[in-house]
């Protein structure tokens, strides 16, 4: 492909006659005239990675051979369209929203579900849930969501605690789940509301399953420090 570097007007042009002293009337005289003119000053546009987009105009200018490209001479391998910086042939995401960090896959935890609970990273509050287990909008077992089930008013405290808890109701049967839904310790019978020793559990959130001295349940949330 040929440019001219310089625009129609350059000296002596507007002096050129047909030969006998009368301007030309035809268009084709014109245009060889011209080209007479800038014959010196035509370049030619260089397309380095021969896409079929000359590199004055390409946007991608190392296209692999082979690759096909849009009208600004970039293949899927070199587009990133949602700008989270990998590439739309490997990103997994392809709609990552602005700002928020990804993985090699091009996914952030937004769009991830590493238990496949249906709930995604950023918002599961029980991130390893086992599979086939029912869970709430929190990505918690279902059988244990945070709230009261039969019993009201039921606290536990101090919460969070690092060593022990203490129940304000009479107690039947405590026991304490991880956020998984498994069973780390049960206890029965503590009608005097003794503390419970909690020193041997990692720091982290539990669930604590209380049935009082009357059969009625109650789950609550506990914070191990």
């Amino acid at each position: 492909m040929l440019l001219c570097k310089n625009t129609l007007g350059g000296a002596g042009v507007g002096a050129s006659t047909d030969g006998v002293g009368n301007p030309p009337t035809d268009d084709y005289f014109w245009i060889q005239k011209v080209q007479e003119y800038y014959q010196n000053d035509l370049v030619v546009l260089i397309d380095t990675d021969n896409d079929g987009v000359n590199d004055f105009d390409d946007l991608c200018p190392q296209t692999p051979v082979g690759e096909s490209v849009d009208e600004n001479g970039c293949s899927e391998a070199q587009k990133d369209d949602d700008n989270d910086g990998v590439k739309n042939t490997v990103d997994l995401c392809l709609f990552t929203l602005s700002g928020e960090t990804v993985n090699s896959d091009g996914c952030s935890e937004s769009q991830l579900d590493s238990d496949n609970d249906l709930i995604t990273n950023d918002i599961d509050q029980c991130p390893n849930t086992a599979a086939g287990v029912e869970v709430d909008e929190n990505g918690c077992d279902a059988s244990l969501s945070i709230k009261t089930l039969e019993i009201d008013n039921v606290k536990i405290f101090p919460n969070p605690s690092m060593n022990n808890f203490t129940v304000n109701i009479a107690v039947n049967v405590l026991k304490i789940h991880s956020t998984t839904g498994q069973l780390i310790l049960s206890v029965k019978e503590n009608t005097h509301k003794k503390p419970y020793d909690i020193s041997h559990l990692k720091t982290g959130v539990y669930f604590i399953e209380i049935i009082s001295t009357t059969n009625k349940r109650s789950i609550n949330k506990l914070i191990k420090l």
